[in-house]
Protein backbone atom coordinates (compact mmCIF):
# COMPACT_ATOMS: atom_id res chain seq x y z
CA UNK A 1 0.00 0.00 0.00
CA UNK A 2 1.54 3.18 -1.07
CA UNK A 3 0.75 6.91 1.03
CA UNK A 4 2.32 9.52 -0.89
CA UNK A 5 5.20 8.46 -1.98
CA UNK A 6 5.91 6.08 1.04
CA UNK A 7 5.37 2.40 1.27
CA UNK A 8 2.92 0.88 4.28
CA UNK A 9 4.55 -2.93 4.57
CA UNK A 10 4.46 -5.36 7.52
CA UNK A 11 7.61 -5.27 9.44
CA UNK A 12 10.85 -7.72 9.63
CA UNK A 13 11.62 -9.98 12.40
CA UNK A 14 15.00 -11.06 11.99
CA UNK A 15 16.09 -14.04 14.04
CA UNK A 16 20.16 -13.74 13.57
CA UNK A 17 21.75 -10.74 13.11
CA UNK A 18 25.51 -10.60 14.46
CA UNK A 19 25.66 -6.85 14.66
CA UNK A 20 24.86 -3.74 11.87
CA UNK A 21 25.55 -0.05 12.36
CA UNK A 22 29.26 -0.78 13.15
CA UNK A 23 28.90 -2.60 15.75
CA UNK A 24 29.54 -6.56 16.11
CA UNK A 25 27.75 -8.50 19.45
CA UNK A 26 30.80 -10.25 19.98
CA UNK A 27 32.98 -7.39 20.35
CA UNK A 28 30.29 -5.18 21.91
CA UNK A 29 28.71 -7.58 24.16
CA UNK A 30 27.12 -4.08 25.70
CA UNK A 31 23.57 -2.31 26.70
CA UNK A 32 24.47 0.59 24.24
CA UNK A 33 25.40 -1.99 21.29
CA UNK A 34 21.77 -3.73 21.10
CA UNK A 35 20.09 -0.06 21.36
CA UNK A 36 22.75 0.33 18.13
CA UNK A 37 21.76 -2.24 16.45
CA UNK A 38 17.77 -1.66 17.22
CA UNK A 39 18.00 1.83 15.52
CA UNK A 40 20.29 0.79 12.31
CA UNK A 41 17.47 -2.33 12.02
CA UNK A 42 14.61 0.29 12.26
CA UNK A 43 15.79 2.36 8.81
CA UNK A 44 15.44 -1.24 7.15
CA UNK A 45 12.27 -2.18 8.51
CA UNK A 46 13.04 -4.83 11.03
CA UNK A 47 11.19 -3.53 14.20
CA UNK A 48 12.48 -6.76 16.48
CA UNK A 49 15.08 -9.04 16.43
CA UNK A 50 17.62 -11.99 18.01
CA UNK A 51 20.88 -10.33 18.87
CA UNK A 52 23.36 -13.04 17.75
CA UNK A 53 26.58 -14.32 19.36
CA UNK A 54 28.56 -16.45 17.39
CA UNK A 55 31.13 -19.11 19.06
CA UNK A 56 32.92 -17.84 22.03
CA UNK A 57 33.97 -18.66 25.54
CA UNK A 58 31.38 -19.47 27.75
CA UNK A 59 31.82 -16.09 30.42
CA UNK A 60 31.11 -14.20 26.80
CA UNK A 61 28.10 -16.29 26.82
CA UNK A 62 26.73 -15.60 29.44
CA UNK A 63 27.12 -11.85 29.45
CA UNK A 64 25.85 -11.74 26.10
CA UNK A 65 22.66 -13.37 27.41
CA UNK A 66 22.36 -11.66 30.06
CA UNK A 67 23.22 -8.01 28.35
CA UNK A 68 19.84 -9.20 25.96
CA UNK A 69 18.02 -9.52 29.36
CA UNK A 70 18.56 -6.17 30.73
CA UNK A 71 17.78 -4.42 27.06
CA UNK A 72 14.72 -6.71 26.71
CA UNK A 73 13.50 -5.70 29.78
CA UNK A 74 13.14 -1.58 29.13
CA UNK A 75 12.28 -2.47 25.47
CA UNK A 76 11.00 -6.24 25.33
CA UNK A 77 9.36 -5.60 21.53
CA UNK A 78 12.68 -4.74 20.55
CA UNK A 79 14.84 -7.55 21.71
CA UNK A 80 12.61 -10.42 21.25
CA UNK A 81 15.32 -13.29 22.89
CA UNK A 82 19.20 -14.12 21.98
CA UNK A 83 20.55 -16.25 19.64
CA UNK A 84 23.59 -18.10 20.74
CA UNK A 85 25.21 -19.65 17.43
CA UNK A 86 28.33 -21.71 18.46
CA UNK A 87 30.66 -22.98 20.19
CA UNK A 88 28.46 -26.61 19.94
CA UNK A 89 29.60 -27.17 16.41
CA UNK A 90 31.10 -29.37 14.09
CA UNK A 91 34.80 -28.19 13.45
CA UNK A 92 34.21 -29.49 10.11
CA UNK A 93 31.69 -27.09 9.58
CA UNK A 94 32.84 -24.17 11.42
CA UNK A 95 32.91 -21.30 8.81
CA UNK A 96 34.58 -18.31 10.33
CA UNK A 97 33.73 -19.60 13.77
CA UNK A 98 36.81 -19.99 16.33
CA UNK A 99 38.03 -23.19 16.36
CA UNK A 100 39.57 -22.90 19.49
CA UNK A 101 36.37 -21.93 21.68
CA UNK A 102 34.27 -25.18 19.88
CA UNK A 103 33.37 -27.32 22.33
CA UNK A 104 30.76 -29.92 23.57
CA UNK A 105 27.29 -28.60 25.82
CA UNK A 106 28.16 -29.30 29.63
CA UNK A 107 25.86 -30.07 31.98
CA UNK A 108 26.58 -26.63 33.79
CA UNK A 109 25.58 -24.83 30.57
CA UNK A 110 22.60 -26.60 29.59
CA UNK A 111 21.25 -25.63 33.66
CA UNK A 112 22.39 -22.00 33.56
CA UNK A 113 20.37 -21.86 29.53
CA UNK A 114 17.16 -23.82 31.43
CA UNK A 115 17.10 -21.07 34.18
CA UNK A 116 17.71 -17.89 31.94
CA UNK A 117 15.32 -19.66 29.36
CA UNK A 118 12.78 -18.59 32.33
CA UNK A 119 13.64 -14.74 31.50
CA UNK A 120 14.79 -14.76 28.11
CA UNK A 121 13.31 -16.41 24.42
CA UNK A 122 16.64 -18.61 24.09
CA UNK A 123 17.77 -19.47 20.48
CA UNK A 124 20.84 -21.87 20.45
CA UNK A 125 22.22 -23.17 16.83
CA UNK A 126 24.26 -27.00 17.69
CA UNK A 127 25.44 -29.53 15.65
CA UNK A 128 23.80 -32.66 17.61
CA UNK A 129 26.24 -35.29 15.92
CA UNK A 130 29.03 -33.44 18.43
CA UNK A 131 26.69 -33.34 21.68
CA UNK A 132 25.27 -35.13 24.23
CA UNK A 133 20.86 -36.01 22.74
CA UNK A 134 19.74 -36.06 26.20
CA UNK A 135 21.32 -32.69 26.50
CA UNK A 136 19.74 -31.23 23.60
CA UNK A 137 16.42 -33.23 24.96
CA UNK A 138 16.49 -31.14 28.20
CA UNK A 139 16.68 -27.65 26.47
CA UNK A 140 13.86 -28.29 23.64
CA UNK A 141 11.74 -29.54 26.92
CA UNK A 142 12.64 -26.66 28.62
CA UNK A 143 11.48 -24.01 26.08
CA UNK A 144 15.06 -23.21 24.56
CA UNK A 145 15.09 -23.16 20.63
CA UNK A 146 17.55 -25.62 19.24
CA UNK A 147 18.79 -25.67 15.56
CA UNK A 148 21.14 -27.42 13.63
CA UNK A 149 23.67 -25.64 11.82
CA UNK A 150 27.51 -26.16 11.29
CA UNK A 151 26.55 -29.36 11.35
CA UNK A 152 28.20 -32.64 9.27
CA UNK A 153 25.39 -35.13 10.64
CA UNK A 154 24.41 -37.64 8.39
CA UNK A 155 20.88 -38.09 6.92
CA UNK A 156 19.96 -40.35 9.95
CA UNK A 157 21.89 -38.41 12.88
CA UNK A 158 19.70 -35.18 11.70
CA UNK A 159 16.52 -36.88 11.36
CA UNK A 160 17.42 -38.72 15.15
CA UNK A 161 17.77 -35.13 16.37
CA UNK A 162 14.62 -34.00 14.87
CA UNK A 163 12.96 -36.67 16.89
CA UNK A 164 14.15 -34.69 19.86
CA UNK A 165 12.30 -31.89 19.07
CA UNK A 166 15.12 -29.75 16.96
CA UNK A 167 12.64 -28.08 14.26
CA UNK A 168 14.96 -24.81 13.29
CA UNK A 169 18.01 -25.11 10.56
CA UNK A 170 20.51 -21.64 11.16
CA UNK A 171 21.26 -20.99 7.16
CA UNK A 172 20.27 -23.88 4.96
CA UNK A 173 23.29 -25.07 2.82
CA UNK A 174 25.86 -22.93 4.44
CA UNK A 175 28.22 -24.67 6.53
CA UNK A 176 26.27 -28.16 6.69
CA UNK A 177 26.52 -31.74 5.29
CA UNK A 178 24.75 -31.62 2.11
CA UNK A 179 23.01 -34.16 0.15
CA UNK A 180 25.97 -36.70 -1.80
CA UNK A 181 25.31 -40.15 -3.56
CA UNK A 182 24.44 -42.91 -0.67
CA UNK A 183 25.11 -39.83 1.57
CA UNK A 184 22.45 -37.28 2.08
CA UNK A 185 22.64 -35.50 4.99
CA UNK A 186 21.43 -32.43 6.87
CA UNK A 187 20.13 -30.31 4.49
CA UNK A 188 17.93 -32.67 2.80
CA UNK A 189 16.65 -33.74 6.03
CA UNK A 190 15.42 -30.64 6.65
CA UNK A 191 13.82 -30.50 3.20
CA UNK A 192 11.91 -33.87 4.10
CA UNK A 193 10.41 -32.19 7.12
CA UNK A 194 6.86 -30.59 6.91
CA UNK A 195 7.02 -28.47 10.08
CA UNK A 196 10.63 -26.89 9.96
CA UNK A 197 11.67 -22.81 10.35
CA UNK A 198 15.07 -21.51 8.33
CA UNK A 199 16.75 -18.89 10.06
Amino acid sequence: LTMGGLVLAPAFIDLQINGCGGVLYNYDISYSALDTMYQTNLKYGTISFLPTLITAVENEIKKAVETAYMYRCDYPDRVIGIHIEGPYINVKKKGIHNSNYIKILSLEMVEYLIEWAKKIPIMITVAPECNHLDYIKRLVDSGVVVAIGHSNATYLEAKKSFDLGINVATHLFNAMSQMEARNPGVVPAVLMMKMFMLV
